[in-house]
């Protein structure tokens, strides 16, 4: 049996099905060429799987937590199982270094098990009343349907964070993933489907948001919304959910600071700069999209970001050796454009990169970028540029720093390098952004921690009992003994 069918197809109610819509061709960012054809999901069929969702919710609600876990934990073995072709089609469908895919389907069947440990081993409370004859205990219990709708930058990693922990918690999944990487959000619910996991508990749709992920937020049948991508589209979610106060679970991107102080050392400073700067392309909502040097130090670490971008060279993400492979698509890649024209114009210096790589079979790939004297006005200072880029802001003081770090709407994830405890200790607190990394890549995760962002960049927390609270409400149960 192969791990994937040959025809794409819906999956509502249980059942793989053949979209009544149009499809779309599906191409690879790597070398042009076609992947597949995948259905979209009509207004009606994005209905359909909504009921089908409802319709299982009661029954798996009331699924013992027990059995709720094995399923569960099953997916995480059916996902590595398919792990050596997962990993190739992550490649081809958004351009990941073979070496990075295969460690994120690793590291997602490993959260896949955390979900499944977390609600097997769930505790709640015993909480003693004022009256002596009353007893209160708390449970927690899933809200019901659950909008699932997914980024394409880690296409099984992200949607999994949320997926997982709202399946284990006992809710039901209607699953859009992106449409650049939708053959991941396939094997996503056959890895389920082949677990065990009662018809219509988890829904598959394919489509772009504009007709599908509509169709799907438009529901007042939903209970909640897990959704990542950008503010301007979380905007438009949550003001669709407002009247329904449907619980929402959002990260909404970053634009993410990293702090190079006078005392940091700055070889190690360099490298984790790059690594969050170009890893993945810079296609990471915690990358480095603001380096602020301290004006001390800043020529001296601005030689080493230059010394240490060559190790960074774009190349065929099928190659073993790569580390930076193409964009996901024009879209992506003209933003980047945008961005270094307009910080060229303002006053910054390209010192190295700057440009589409050549010799490329499609236009996508981009060179690894050092930009100078890049200031907080400019747009890629900003904005989230989602590419290969690290611009360096200079400061003065601390002070000026936070004041940088703060400025805009964003508050995912940061970063800051020093030497002195209680400075860093100081500005992980100044700091509004849901993680601060010392001495680290901002890019750094780990499935226990929580994860999420402050301001506007997110609403909830994921990963490991957090994400279990996030897909759960609380309830007070009373006993009267009188």
């Amino acid at each position: 049996m192969t791990d994937r069918p040959k025809e794409h197809r819906l999956f509502i109610g249980g059942r793989w099905v053949a979209s009544k819509g149009e499809t779309f061709t599906e191409k690879s960012p790597v070398d042009g060429s076609v992947l597949a054809s995948i259905p979209v999901a009509t207004a009606e069929e994005a209905r359909e799987a909504i009921d089908a969702a409802a319709g299982a919710a009661e029954a798996w609600r009331m699924t013992p937590r027990t059995e709720r876990a094995r399923i569960v934990a099953s997916a995480a073995e059916q996902l590595l199982s398919m792990a050596p072709s997962a990993a190739r089609e992550i490649t081809m469908e958004m351009g990941k270094p073979l070496a990075m895919s295969r460690h994120e389907i690793t590291l997602s069947s490993r959260l896949i098990r955390d979900a499944a440990e977390q609600i097997r081993t769930l505790e709640t409370s015993y909480i003693p009343c004022d009256d002596p004859n009353m007893r209160a205990v708390t449970t927690l219990e899933p809200y019901g349907v659950f909008a699932i709708i997914a980024p394409w930058n880690f296409p099984y990693l992200v949607p999994l964070t949320t997926l997982s922990y709202a399946v284990a918690a006992g809710n039901t999944i209607v699953f859009k993933p992106a449409e650049q990487t939708p053959l991941a959000g396939e094997r996503i619910a056959r890895c389920f489907e082949r677990a065990g996991l009662p018809k219509g508990v988890i829904n598959l749709v394919q489509g772009n948001g504009e007709v599908t992920g509509e169709a799907i937020t438009s529901s007042h049948k939903l209970d909640g919304v897990g959704f990542t991508g950008s503010i301007e589209v979380g905007k438009r979610i949550a003001a669709k959910q407002g009247d329904k106060l449907t619980h929402l679970v959002f990260e909404l991107g970053g634009n993410g600071p990293m702090l190079v102080l006078e005392d940091a050392d700055l070889a190690q400073a360099a490298r984790y700069v790059a690594e969050a700067c170009y890893g993945n392309s810079g296609q990471d909502c915690q990358a480095a999209e603001r380096v602020l040097v301290s004006d001390k130090v800043y020529d001296a670490f601005l030689e080493r970001m230059i010394d240490t971008t060559k190790d960074w060279k774009v190349d065929d993400p099928r190659k073993a050796s790569t580390r930076m492979g193409p964009l996901v698509d024009n879209s992506i890649a003209s933003k980047v454009d945008r961005h270094i024209a307009d910080a060229k114009r303002s006053g910054a210096k390209i010192r190295t990169g700057g440009r589409r790589a050549k010799g490329f079979p499609t236009d996508l790939y981009y060179e690894s970028t050092v930009l100078e004297d890049v200031s907080p006005e400019m747009l890629i200072a900003r904005e989230e540029t989602f590419g290969p880029v690290c611009p360096l802001v200079p400061f003065e003081s601390l002070d000026e720093a936070v004041a940088i770090a703060n400025s805009g709407e964003y508050g995912l994830a940061s970063g800051v390098f020093t030497r002195d405890l209680r400075t860093a200790m100081t500005l992980s607190e100044r700091i509004k952004t849901g993680e601060v990394v010392i001495n680290a890549a901002s890019t750094f995760m780990d499935i226990n921690v929580p994860f999420g962002g402050m301001r506007k960049s997110g609403i909830g927390r994921v990963n490991g009992k957090y994400g279990l609270m996030s897909f759960s409400q609380l309830k007070s149960v009373f006993y009267n003994l009188g």
